[in-house]
């Protein structure tokens, strides 16, 4: 590893006393662990980006299939809300007689039977 050399290098010219040495040594060891660990880590990271793929791969068909049925959705609701609005301007006496009647019948069941 670069930084080994570096590090050793670094150290050479002040390894005169026993805390140099030991920081060397220390230096060292760390540089041969992080040397054996990556493999490792380049292959859990390998399975990582794989495992996110295959999500991707999996749900990118499902969330197609909503945004088409949300898209449908919305324009069955422009068609309601459009022949609400044709109604209302064709009938209007008899929109209001209906509002009129459903009031009526939402307040009876509203206050129930008498005790």
């Amino acid at each position: 590893m670069d930084t080994t050399m570096n590090r050793e290098h670094a150290h050479s010219s002040k390894t005169h006393n026993p805390l140099d040495k030991t920081a060397a040594g220390a230096h060292q060891t760390v540089d041969r662990i992080a040397e054996a660990a990556s493999p490792a880590i380049e292959r859990m990271a390998a399975g990582a980006h794989h495992a996110v793929d295959k999500v991707v791969s999996v749900t990118a068909p499902a969330a197609g299939w909503v945004e088409s049925k949300a898209r449908k959705l919305n324009e069955s609701r422009v068609k309601a809300v459009e022949g609400s609005k044709k109604y209302v301007r064709n009938y209007p006496f008899a929109t209001v007689a209906a509002a009129i009647a459903i009031g009526v019948l939402v307040s009876f069941f509203a206050k129930g039977r008498p005790e």
